[in-house]
């Protein structure tokens, strides 16, 4: 089935036309980065979002897939940033276009950590969402590589200086295309600082020939069932019962299965017993 972009809102593009759950054999040779989809794909994956954020997602069915060059880590797209210098001609090498044909998303592997709520829910409206890697990768691969190409794995963390010498290493290149063949694997090379995140990424690498059409679009958006993709809702650990009962409500309200809702025990305690006989 081809592939279309429409449009959705102001920033949104939605990818239409894609074929549920079908996912080529050539794919996994290819577009699969420091991880093994065949052994994996059932590895569960989890994504924090604030309350109101997630609120676009159940309404409109819709995952949603930023542009790369948003992200805020100065060392994510190093290989874009790059300056580029094209030596027969004697002239920098413009590559805006490239840069806002790639997208990507952030998840994780870590079910939660204590860290992570507090850094995704300072307001206690943190959400956590569980999927897995074949659901994830069935929601957003475009099987028309004339459009878009998908890639997904597991973020090997470096030093600094690793990533310097990695970039170095490949001042040299012969072609534009070959510059830009290299441009999604160099998305899943990260600082060790952020080791402690265990992510998991997709990267979303718009084709040229396409990349004029949503150069004023700041995300992708992939029609999802919810029911299907989202196996459960985690709220916040720190919560009081009757506050998870008004979050609980309002996402059932936007559509969520309440069966799948549960709050967090990470901070449960009961005190043990201690029996003295004197």
């Amino acid at each position: 089935m081809p592939q279309e972009f429409i449009h959705f809102d102001s920033e949104s593009l939605v990818v239409k036309g894609k074929v549920e759950n079908y996912i080529p054999s050539t794919f996994f040779s290819s577009h699969v980065v420091y991880f093994d989809f065949n052994k994996q794909k059932q590895m569960p994956l989890y994504k924090f979002y604030n309350i109101r954020a997630l609120t676009p997602l159940l309404t409109n069915h819709m995952l949603y897939i930023d542009r790369v060059n948003t992200w805020e880590d100065v060392y994510e797209n190093f290989f874009l940033k790059a300056h580029l210098f094209h030596k027969s001609l004697r002239a920098p090498i413009v590559t805006d276009q490239i840069a806002n044909a790639i997208f990507g998303q952030c998840w994780t592997y870590a079910p939660e950590t204590d860290a992570m709520w507090r850094i995704y829910s300072q307001n206690k409206t943190g959400i956590r969402i569980q999927t897995n890697v074949e659901k994830l990768l069935s929601a957003i691969f475009v099987d028309d590589s004339c459009i878009a190409d998908t890639w997904l794995g597991i973020i090997n963390y470096s030093s600094a200086q690793d990533i310097n010498n990695y970039v170095l290493k490949n001042t040299k290149i012969d072609s534009i295309s070959i510059w830009r063949n290299l441009m999604p694997q160099t998305q899943f090379l990260k600082r060790k600082e952020f080791e402690h995140e265990k992510e998991f990424r997709i990267i979303k690498m718009i084709e040229s020939s396409t990349a004029d059409k949503i150069v004023s679009y700041k995300r992708l958006a992939f029609e999802i069932d919810i029911d299907y993709f989202i196996d459960s809702y985690l709220l916040d650990p720190r919560l009081d019962d009757e506050t998870f009962m008004q979050q609980k409500e309002y996402l059932i309200k936007l559509g969520a299965d309440p069966n799948k809702i549960s709050k967090s025990d990470l901070y449960s305690f009961k005190p043990l017993d201690i029996i003295i006989d004197n």
